[in-house]
């Protein structure tokens, strides 16, 4: 599960509770099957259970904060009870400058419970102190953090500088990844020369 979620991937786990001989088996279920992963049970998880609990296991895959729940099934042995729980990554901001603007979306993307790093080379803009409830301040240009294959649907990134050496790198980073949100703050001339 720990691999799945690094790797910004959202996974149910399913564990038997019953029938006793089973106990403790689990299996996995994934947004495609690329992305399940094998699990080492002392039994093989029985597939028509699988089957059975796959709706349930969709279902959870789709709730956006995650969830868990506890189903009973028939399948050939009698019934069974497995306990599912989808595990997904916190969404993760990137925060490209350290201003004002910034330090006010950070203090709100925290309440909405996403992982907040700040990114500004300029040392007085990308002092920790200005941001205590950031995750993470790094002092250090755009590309040499932001790094398009670990930007997924639950990545976002803003650039808030109005600076083209800073914000430029950072979107076209960010336009080579798949990252759910891309957002640029700027006047509609700043916004048609970055296009240019």
């Amino acid at each position: 599960v720990g691999a799945a979620l690094r790797a910004d991937k959202r996974i149910v786990l399913a564990e038997i509770v019953e029938p006793m001989h089973l106990r403790g088996v689990k299996t996995t279920f994934a947004a495609s099957s690329d992305d399940a992963i094998s699990i080492s049970s002392p039994h093989e998880f029985p597939a028509e259970l699988r089957t059975a609990i796959a709706e349930e296991a969709a279902m959870l895959l789709g709730m956006a904060g995650g969830g868990a729940s506890t189903i009973d099934v028939a399948f050939a042995d009698g019934e069974a009870t497995v306990f599912l729980q989808s595990f997904a990554a916190e969404p993760q901001l990137y925060i490209v400058g350290g201003t004002e603007i910034g330090a006010a979306l950070c203090k709100l993307a925290k309440v909405m419970g996403m992982r907040v790093t700040i990114v500004d080379p300029r040392a007085p803009y990308g002092a920790r102190e200005r941001f205590p409830e950031a995750d993470e301040v790094v002092c250090a240009w755009p590309n040499e953090v932001l790094d398009p294959r670990r930007l997924g649907a639950r990545s976002a990134v803003v650039t808030l500088t109005h600076d083209a050496k800073l914000d430029i790198p950072a979107l076209a980073c960010a336009l080579r990844s798949d990252a759910g949100y891309i957002g640029a703050l700027g006047s509609r001339r700043t916004h048609a020369k970055r296009r240019a």
